[in-house]
């Protein structure tokens, strides 16, 4: 957008840049590439909005008619709200996608950055705890984390330290983004998967760590 003059805060060069040489990767000028990246954009922005509007119809239909292969397009009842950054230089796009009240509001562009400001914050850590050797199930566990792997001699130590690990991770996150520890919810949940029949401990379990933080004030008003 910076390429195409639609969007013209912060520094344009290194677009600019970008736009050239993967506009020549592709036989376009740069001009050509921004023009065919900001269709990209508003289509799947048509795209996603129509298939959470439409949950029953099937995805592969949505994009079909976003796309352009009929002489057809959605209509929409309700008003589209954009909010976010460039959002004023899709409007045109979008709209010759999908027939709707677009609106852009004031102060639109900070409209994202309120919400991150405001809202909740949520860190995931996943943990992958696979058996050692499926010919011998008793030789132990390895325990896959962000931080590297780790060898456990049982099932269970491997999933537990994997817990407070994750909790530990998720805690240390939050803290460094200002959300204390009595504004942070964490859950933990897992799956295991193993041949049927198997008698042993699972043969791998996927672990999931999910911290959901809270700014002070706007937890008091959620409870």
């Amino acid at each position: 957008m910076h390429v195409l003059g639609d969007y013209v805060r912060w520094d344009a060069e290194a677009s600019a840049l970008g736009a050239e040489k993967l506009g020549r990767m592709n036989k376009m000028d740069k001009s050509e590439f921004s023009s065919m990246v900001k269709n990209m954009v508003a289509k799947n922005m048509a795209f996603n909005l129509m298939s959470f509007l439409l949950p029953d119809v099937e995805r592969s239909g949505v994009k079909r008619i976003v796309d352009g292969q009929f002489p057809a397009r959605f209509k929409v009842d309700v008003p589209v709200v954009l909010l976010g950054g460039p959002v004023r230089a899709l409007t045109q796009e979008l709209a010759s996608v999908i027939d709707a009240d677009i609106i852009v509001p004031d102060y639109a562009e900070v409209g994202n950055a309120a919400g991150a400001l405001f809202g909740k914050g949520i860190k995931r850590i996943e943990f992958i705890i696979r058996m050692i050797s499926v010919a011998e199930p008793d030789a132990g566990f390895y325990a896959f984390s962000p931080l590297g792997r780790g060898e456990f001699r049982t099932y269970g130590e491997a999933v537990n330290s994997s817990k407070e690990l994750g909790k530990k991770m998720v805690t240390e996150y939050m803290g460094d983004c200002g959300v204390s520890k009595e504004n942070l919810e964490v859950e933990v949940t897992h799956m295991s998967y193993s041949p049927e029949g198997w008698k042993y401990d699972p043969l791998e379990t996927k672990l999931i760590v999910v911290g959901v933080g809270y700014p002070k004030d706007l937890r008091v008003r959620l409870h």
